[in-house]
């Protein structure tokens, strides 16, 4: 192995990240949120290959869209629910008069 050819290790990192980013992306598309679990790159990995830069940014990217997309879903799911509470804690309408017995 050359100096300049990438680290395994970097490569096998990256090729795990991508394959979690994928299972991230469908535990989100089948509404399993609590599926979702960080990556955690393995230790001693030491600095990036500069070949590997391109291909890092671009998965980075990814899991910040991916964010984006749980951190939505999860604010929606928050004014759902809050908008549920509203409904199901209200106070029940008082009772009225629904006939008018006009024979009196």
């Amino acid at each position: 192995m050359s100096a300049s050819s990438p680290s395994p290790n970097w490569l096998d990192t990256l090729d795990a990240l991508a394959a979690h980013l994928e299972q991230q992306a469908d535990a989100v598309c089948d509404g399993e949120f609590s599926a979702i679990e960080a990556f955690v790159p393995p230790a001693g990995l030491g600095p990036l290959p500069a070949t590997l830069v391109e291909r890092a940014g671009d998965l980075i990217a990814e899991a910040a869209a991916l964010q984006d997309v749980v951190s939505n879903a999860l604010a929606t799911t928050g004014r759902e629910l809050a908008a549920v509470r509203r409904v199901v804690h209200r106070d029940p309408a008082p009772a009225r008069a629904t006939f008018v017995d006009q024979r009196a």
